[in-house]
């Protein structure tokens, strides 16, 4: 017996709202955490970028787990925790709640006399009136013998229980996602293929296809006048077992969406130039610097009869600045144009360029999507009022009553404009 009782405290305890609001905030708050602080990046660029001078330090981050937050046991507990309260709280006080208000009951009309606000008539050949304009306005009624019970609004009973409901089907697919998803992020040249294989997330029990292929057929950037790019587009194939099964143009903020799998455009880069030395293919590779103002520029070297030549790119697909080994500007090289260095014949054809893409698979989304929609739902159903009206009569008078959960003056006012509709007169009212 006191075992149970024990039970019985801790899930009285659980269920209680407070506490429910205290998780929630700590949940709120670690994921704006989770937003501010860049996640599941490598050490050394936490150690650059939150040096030990800094109240939030390196040290500080890696030991809470600050930089993968969404991964921490201490966010899980949080989250299940939260998961059980909203639970237990759902079946041990809203759903009985709900079945009181589903309830029916009816008032004598004394009860009706004892209540502060109500509206007594001594003519009771009105009461068939009072079914009329009940109906009429849109109450659901009842009767027991010289007694009516009407109400409105049942769905506004409802609402919190939708909030639970889709709090947990959020939650749900979340940890969902968790266990079955993974994100990876793979940087593929262009005209090439890729399996999913640079995994920098995954779940338990996430399971990556192996029989995917991925091909960027071409890629390009858009720049604005200021020489910033404004945009990617990549051409994405995919392939399964070989044969295509999807095609889409994806830029930032619009990936390629197949089954449960989405590509994001998110970095890019140049690997390399193609040019033709004395008619022979050379390849030369670019790696990327920053320049004045934090811009980023790629440079490649070529030796040309003991001199060594620097080829400068600060945009992809405008021309290739050439300097000497000394830093010294030689000339503007534009693409499949032949241009002479120390007695050899050079051409530019083509420039060697990797997309970046986010490739995520998350199977709770859609059950994620599903619970925001309860949410929403719940969110407009809360504003319904939950009215009830009580009528009793005696041989020499009919009384009435009424209450509300919400828009108590709205309710007051709709109540007596019933009664002048049932009496056909302005009557004083207690309302």
């Amino acid at each position: 017996m006191r075992y149970q009782k024990k039970i019985w405290s801790i899930l009285k305890y659980l269920a209680n709202l407070q506490l429910a609001i205290i998780l929630l905030i700590f949940i709120a708050s670690s994921s704006i955490l989770g937003t501010v602080i860049e996640q599941n990046q490598p050490l050394e660029f936490y150690q650059v970028n939150y040096p030990s001078s800094k109240v939030l330090s390196w040290n500080l981050i890696t030991i809470l787990g600050l930089n993968h937050i969404f991964f921490t046991k201490w966010f899980i507990i949080l989250i299940a925790i939260f998961a059980l309260s909203i639970t237990i709280c759902t079946f041990t006080r809203q759903l009985p709640i709900l079945k009181l208000s589903k309830k029916l009951y009816f008032f004598s009309i004394e009860k009706i006399l004892k209540r502060k606000k109500g509206y007594v008539s001594e003519n009771f050949k009105y009461y068939s009136n009072y079914l009329f304009y009940l109906g009429v306005n849109n109450y659901g009624i009842f009767i027991s013998k010289n007694k009516i019970y009407a109400y409105k609004g049942i769905i506004g009973r409802f609402a919190p229980i939708i909030v639970h409901g889709s709090m947990l089907f959020i939650l749900s697919g979340a940890f969902l996602g968790f266990l079955n998803g993974y994100t990876a992020q793979e940087m593929i040249p262009e005209h090439e293929y890729a399996h999913i294989q640079n995994l920098t997330a995954s779940g338990v029990f996430a399971k990556v296809p192996q029989n995917l292929l991925i091909q960027v057929e071409n890629f390009k950037i858009d720049y604005s006048p200021n020489g910033v790019p404004s945009q990617y587009y990549s051409n994405i194939t995919l392939f399964e077992n070989t044969k295509i099964v999807f095609k889409d143009l994806i830029y930032v903020n619009k990936p390629l969406k197949y089954k449960d799998l989405f590509v994001y455009q998110t970095d890019w880069d140049i690997n390399g130039i193609r040019l033709l030395f004395n008619n022979q293919p050379v390849q030369i590779p670019m790696s990327s610097k920053l320049i004045a103002n934090n811009q980023k520029a790629w440079v490649g070297s070529l030796s040309i009869n003991d001199n060594t030549y620097n080829f400068v790119m600060r945009q992809l697909n405008e021309s290739i600045l050439l300097y000497d080994q000394n830093g010294n500007f030689v000339k503007n090289l534009p693409f499949n144009t032949e241009f002479e260095i120390n007695g050899n014949q050079l051409k530019i054809i083509h420039t060697l360029v990797s997309s970046g893409l986010q490739i995520k698979s998350d199977p709770g989304i859609p059950i994620v999507y599903f619970g925001f929609l309860l949410l929403i739902i719940s969110s407009l159903s809360s504003y319904v009022s939950f009215s009830q009206i009580w009528v009793a009569k005696t041989k020499e008078k009919i009384a009435t009553t009424g209450t509300t959960n919400r828009s108590v003056l709205e309710f007051e006012r709709d109540f007596y404009l019933i009664i002048q509709k049932i009496l056909k007169e302005k009557l004083p009212s207690k309302i």
